[in-house]
C-alpha cells in the first residue's frame, strides 16, 4: 500500500504528482535531439507563452532553448570550420605565381613600415 509520505518524497519511481515543486524542472529534454533553430524557437515561443507569469519555470525554459541554441551554432561552426580545412592544402599558396605575389606584397608592407617609422 502507498503511503501519501512515500508519493511526495519520491516522484520519480512514482510519478503520481510529478517532480515536487522545490527540485528544478529541467527542461532540456523538450529541445533535445532537435538541430533546427526556426523548430527550436518556435517550441521556445509556444511553451514561454504557456508558462506567462512563472519566473522560475520561464528562466529554466530560457535556459534550455539558450543551451541549445548554442549547441545549434557550435555544430555549425564545427561543420564550416570542417568545410574550410578541407579548401585550402599546403601547396595552395606554393606556386610561383603566389610567391611572387607575397614577394611584391611584403616589399610594399616592409616600405609603408619603415616610412612610418622613419616619418615620426
Amino acid at each position: 500500500m502507498l503511503k501519501w509520505f512515500d508519493i511526495v518524497n519520491s516522484p520519480r519511481d512514482v510519478m503520481f504528482f510529478g517532480r515536487p515543486f522545490s527540485m528544478n524542472r529541467q527542461l532540456d529534454y523538450l529541445l533535445k535531439d532537435k538541430f533546427n533553430l526556426q523548430y527550436v524557437h518556435h517550441v521556445f515561443r509556444h511553451l514561454s507563452d504557456q508558462l506567462y507569469g512563472d519566473s522560475t519555470m520561464s528562466a529554466l525554459l530560457y535556459a534550455a532553448y539558450q543551451k541549445r541554441r548554442s549547441i545549434i551554432f557550435e555544430k555549425s561552426m564545427n561543420e564550416a570550420h570542417a568545410r574550410e580545412n578541407g579548401i585550402y592544402d599546403e601547396q595552395t599558396f606554393n606556386t610561383p605565381r603566389a610567391r611572387s605575389f607575397c614577394k611584391v606584397f611584403n616589399n610594399h608592407c616592409r616600405n609603408c613600415f619603415v616610412f612610418s617609422l622613419s616619418e615620426f
